[in-house]
């Protein structure tokens, strides 16, 4: 099935910028989305298969947003005594 939705430009770059993170091109993700939404309402064939198929999703939900943070090449220093410094204590 096909959809026209009209977006606003912010919209559809954040949709490309998590497809692209999620490594799926843009309708393949939008339709995930879509099927995630819905996904209650959908009766699994066996119950252990949906526990299997929730797991996976999330896996992928999970795998997807840490894409979308970068990893850093540096020590943070988020120490009570660097976060406080120079407040009186």
């Amino acid at each position: 099935m096909n959809i026209s939705l009209p977006l606003s430009a912010d919209v559809e770059n954040i949709l490309i910028r998590r497809a692209a993170a999620a490594g799926k091109d843009l309708s393949a993700f939008v339709a995930a989305v879509v099927t995630e939404a819905v996904a209650e309402e959908l009766e699994p064939a066996h119950p252990t298969e949906s526990a299997a198929r929730r797991a996976a999703q999330f896996r992928e939900r999970l795998e997807s947003w840490t894409d979308l943070h970068p990893v850093l090449d540096h020590v943070i220093d988020d120490s009570r005594e660097a976060i406080y410094a120079g407040r009186g204590e």
